[in-house]
């Protein structure tokens, strides 16, 4: 969530940070009043409950967006095809690949194959969305060419993909650790920046990028004062450059591991 990144620096931040127009009032004021003694059960169901509520409102101002560049009105039902079609405009534009004004230019929408390497399989798992929820909704031989599929439908598919669509995207995050660690013999988690740019076609970062995000370290490597960059795999892989999406409101990144470690 914008303002709450767990990058950020806790003692120094404040409710400015937090966007005004989407977190509620009285969620600023809680993180500012509790932020240095921690929450109890009670407040932490209530941020999550907040949380999901920002998410689920912001992913539909963006599906309503997706209705009205297909043409299609929220009160009219449409086929599943015609849904597929609305869906994968609302893609692209999560993808990143929205103007400023939030509209999609459908010629680059045709070749997001091409310019968007993960759009394949991020498609097949919107698709299967989609077909779960129709299906539960209208049965197995539902017929694709009927205006069948109310708004209301379409909403249940969106909310089916953002609740799972971190712990899907996070399978990425993991072959990106499996690509980087083939390359640290000594299980330091860490490599060395030329064998970082051998590692795949994603890692083209500049070594002044990373280190100022704190995801490459410079180590002496010898008594002449020579020096050596190398990447700090989990720091690269949870940076906020290889979050997948991208909204006003929040970002889908990896998962930290240590976290998952520290609240064991």
């Amino acid at each position: 969530l914008r303002g709450l990144e767990p990058a950020k620096d806790a003692v120094n931040r404040s409710s400015k940070d937090v966007p005004d127009d989407e977190v509620p009032t009285f969620l600023q004021l809680m993180f500012e009043e509790r932020l240095h003694d921690g929450f109890d059960l009670r407040q932490l169901a209530t941020i999550a409950a907040a949380v999901e509520h920002i998410v689920h409102k912001d992913s539909i101002s963006h599906l309503v967006g997706a209705y009205n560049q297909s043409k299609r009105s929220t009160h009219e039902n449409v086929t599943a095809e015609q849904l597929e079609q609305v869906m994968d405009i609302y893609l692209f534009g999560l993808l990143g690949g929205a103007a400023p004004d939030g509209s999609i230019d459908m010629s680059a929408l045709q070749s997001a194959h091409l310019t968007h390497p993960i759009w394949p399989n991020v498609q097949r798992f919107l698709r299967k969305a989609q077909n779960d929820v129709l299906t539960k909704t209208h049965g197995a031989d539902y017929p694709r060419d009927q205006a069948l599929v109310p708004f209301s439908s379409a909403v249940r598919v969106l909310a089916s993909f953002t609740e799972a669509f971190g712990s899907w995207q996070n399978q990425d995050c993991s072959g990106m650790s499996q690509e980087l660690s083939k390359f640290d013999t000594k299980g330091t988690g860490r490599v060395k920046l030329a064998d970082f740019y051998q590692a795949g076609w994603r890692y083209k970062e500049t070594k002044d990028y990373l280190l100022a995000i704190g995801a490459a370290e410079e180590i002496s490597t010898g008594g002449d004062g020579s020096k050596e960059v190398r990447v700090i795999i989990p720091n690269y892989v949870t940076a906020r450059a290889n979050c997948l999406t991208s909204t006003s409101v929040y970002e889908v990144c990896c998962i930290d591991q240590c976290e998952m470690l520290l609240g064991a």
